[in-house]
């Protein structure tokens, strides 16, 4: 695994150019948690920096949680076997590791609902945290600094990775990723559920992942 600086992938940004423009599904103020369109980078985009001493910085007196690897030892894996780096310096993570109770959610800076949601995640985390592993992966990210800074506003601390090569978007489950943010919940059984929706608070959040979850509200 090399550090530092990491290219896009012009082949996955290519193999994803049939993807939707950027851009809310429509206008106007109520319907900021509607899905964000997401637009692949082009071939020969520049460089995404997502780990460089300022971003490590950053990250850090955010108070965002190490990436770490899932606790899988055996059974058939429920995630993919797709190695992504942690946002902010520190290990790559295996997502194959994963098992559930899990809870996933696929975001980026530039997602208007994804900034709405955040803090009601940043909650589920801190009142469900010990029973469901809450991981973020900062997806078709163009401003790793502006990510952060988000994470930072709104308070969110659970693990964070980024795809900047657009990889995730061509694997199951999270497969066909048009629109962000997408939730993706496994269940202690490997049962997988897939939401691809924006959450406005807590409780919208859990009338969707609770029964799946098997959490007592």
């Amino acid at each position: 695994m090399r550090s530092g600086r990491r290219r896009t992938s012009r082949f996955a940004a290519a193999a994803l150019a049939l993807v939707a423009l950027a851009g809310c599904t429509s206008g106007g103020a109520e319907e900021e948690s509607d899905p964000f369109m997401v637009e692949p980078r082009p071939p020969g985009a520049p460089d995404i920096d997502y780990d460089s001493p300022a971003l490590q910085e950053a990250r850090a007196a955010a108070g965002i949680e190490a990436c770490a690897p899932g606790d899988r030892t055996s059974g058939p894996a429920v995630l993919p076997e797709l190695t992504l780096p942690c946002l902010g310096g520190g290990e790559p993570v295996d997502l194959s590791t994963f098992e559930g109770p899990l809870l996933v959610n696929v975001w980026a800076s530039f997602c208007g609902p994804c900034r709405h949601e955040l803090p009601a995640l940043q909650q589920f985390h801190e009142q469900y945290g010990d029973e469901v592993t809450v991981l973020g992966i900062d997806y078709n990210e163009t401003r790793p600094d502006e990510a952060i800074a988000l994470l930072d506003e709104t308070g969110a601390t659970f693990p964070q990775l980024i795809d900047v090569d657009l990889v995730l978007g061509t694997q199951r489950p999270f497969v066909p990723l048009r629109e962000i943010p997408k939730t993706v919940v496994v269940d202690a059984d490997g049962e997988v559920t897939v939401l691809p929706q924006s959450f406005d608070d807590l409780d919208d959040l859990l009338d969707a992942v609770a029964e799946p979850l098997g959490l007592d509200r």
